[in-house]
């Protein structure tokens, strides 16, 4: 169904019989192909979160099968149909994010690469690293890419109720960064302002809970870089008395480094 869609969505690819599409309830062969495809996943006996699961797996686990020119194309077609399926499909795309967070590779970090390289489909893909979370985030990537506005409205409770009570390392909260991080711009282009805010205070709560969790930070400075972006960016001084209550509880280095966000008194350096 995948492979299909991909024909569907290429000029140079025949997917459906050849017929008038002026006279057609669709206009073109792509957008026949979205909504047959998505009526054939939707008819399915199988519970609809387990074939969201399989959705997405058909690029986690088949990534090495797909021509290297093409991988972008087939990831796009699985974000385009997820995006318009029901909400409980969805689910499937959650249950791997979850997954993702609470395996090894996420929880007790052995690579040589830096969260960023690894996170990197580019680099991963060229280089054959075997690295789920690259694939994991395009996939991400694409479905909120092509999200209608209940779809990135939800966002919020992704990260608040699923993903954050899960996170416990760095790597962890590295990856929920890349994963929202690039839709912060649309949420204020399209004035989701509420979501915006509240997504933004749930980053700074996830900070304070990595920050409780482990001994060491490696890339604070990356983190607190974003955080200001966010703030001159987006948020201005919407979100201060947020910030500042939990910059309060963080370590002296962070408070440091975030004293232009939360003017908040810092008892010792380290």
């Amino acid at each position: 169904l995948i492979g299909r869609m991909v024909g569907a969505m290429d000029t140079k690819v025949q997917a459906f019989p050849a017929m008038d599409w002026r006279f057609s309830e669709f206009p073109n062969e792509g957008a026949h192909g979205l909504y047959v495809t998505c009526v054939e996943l939707m008819v399915l006996p199988m519970d609809p979160t387990t074939v969201g699961e399989q959705l997405v797996d058909v690029i986690l686990e088949n990534s090495c099968h797909i021509p290297g020119d093409k991988l972008p194309e087939w990831i796009n077609a699985v974000g385009i149909l997820l995006s318009y399926l029901p909400p409980i499909f969805w689910d499937g795309l959650h249950n791997r994010i979850l997954q993702l967070l609470e395996s090894d590779l996420m929880t007790k970090w052995s690579s040589h690469l830096t969260p960023t390289e690894m996170f990197d489909l580019s680099q991963v893909d060229s280089q054959k690293i075997d690295s789920p979370a690259a694939y994991l985030l395009a996939v991400i990537h694409s479905t909120w890419q092509h999200a209608g506005f209940n779809q990135l409205c939800g966002i919020l409770d992704l990260v608040r109720d699923r993903l954050i009570p899960v996170i416990r390392t760095e790597e962890q909260m590295m990856f929920l960064l890349h994963m929202v991080g690039p839709f912060l711009q649309r949420l204020h282009t399209d004035k989701f302002m509420r979501v915006l805010f509240d997504v933004t205070i749930q980053l700074y709560e996830l900070l304070l809970r990595v920050d409780q969790s482990c001994a060491h930070l490696k890339y604070m400075d990356t983190v607190c870089d974003l955080l200001y972006h966010i703030k001159y960016q987006f948020t201005g001084d919407t979100v201060k008395t947020d910030a500042e209550r939990v910059v309060r509880q963080l370590r002296p280095a962070l408070q440091l480094r975030l004293r232009f966000i939360a003017q908040v008194p810092i008892n010792k350096t380290e």
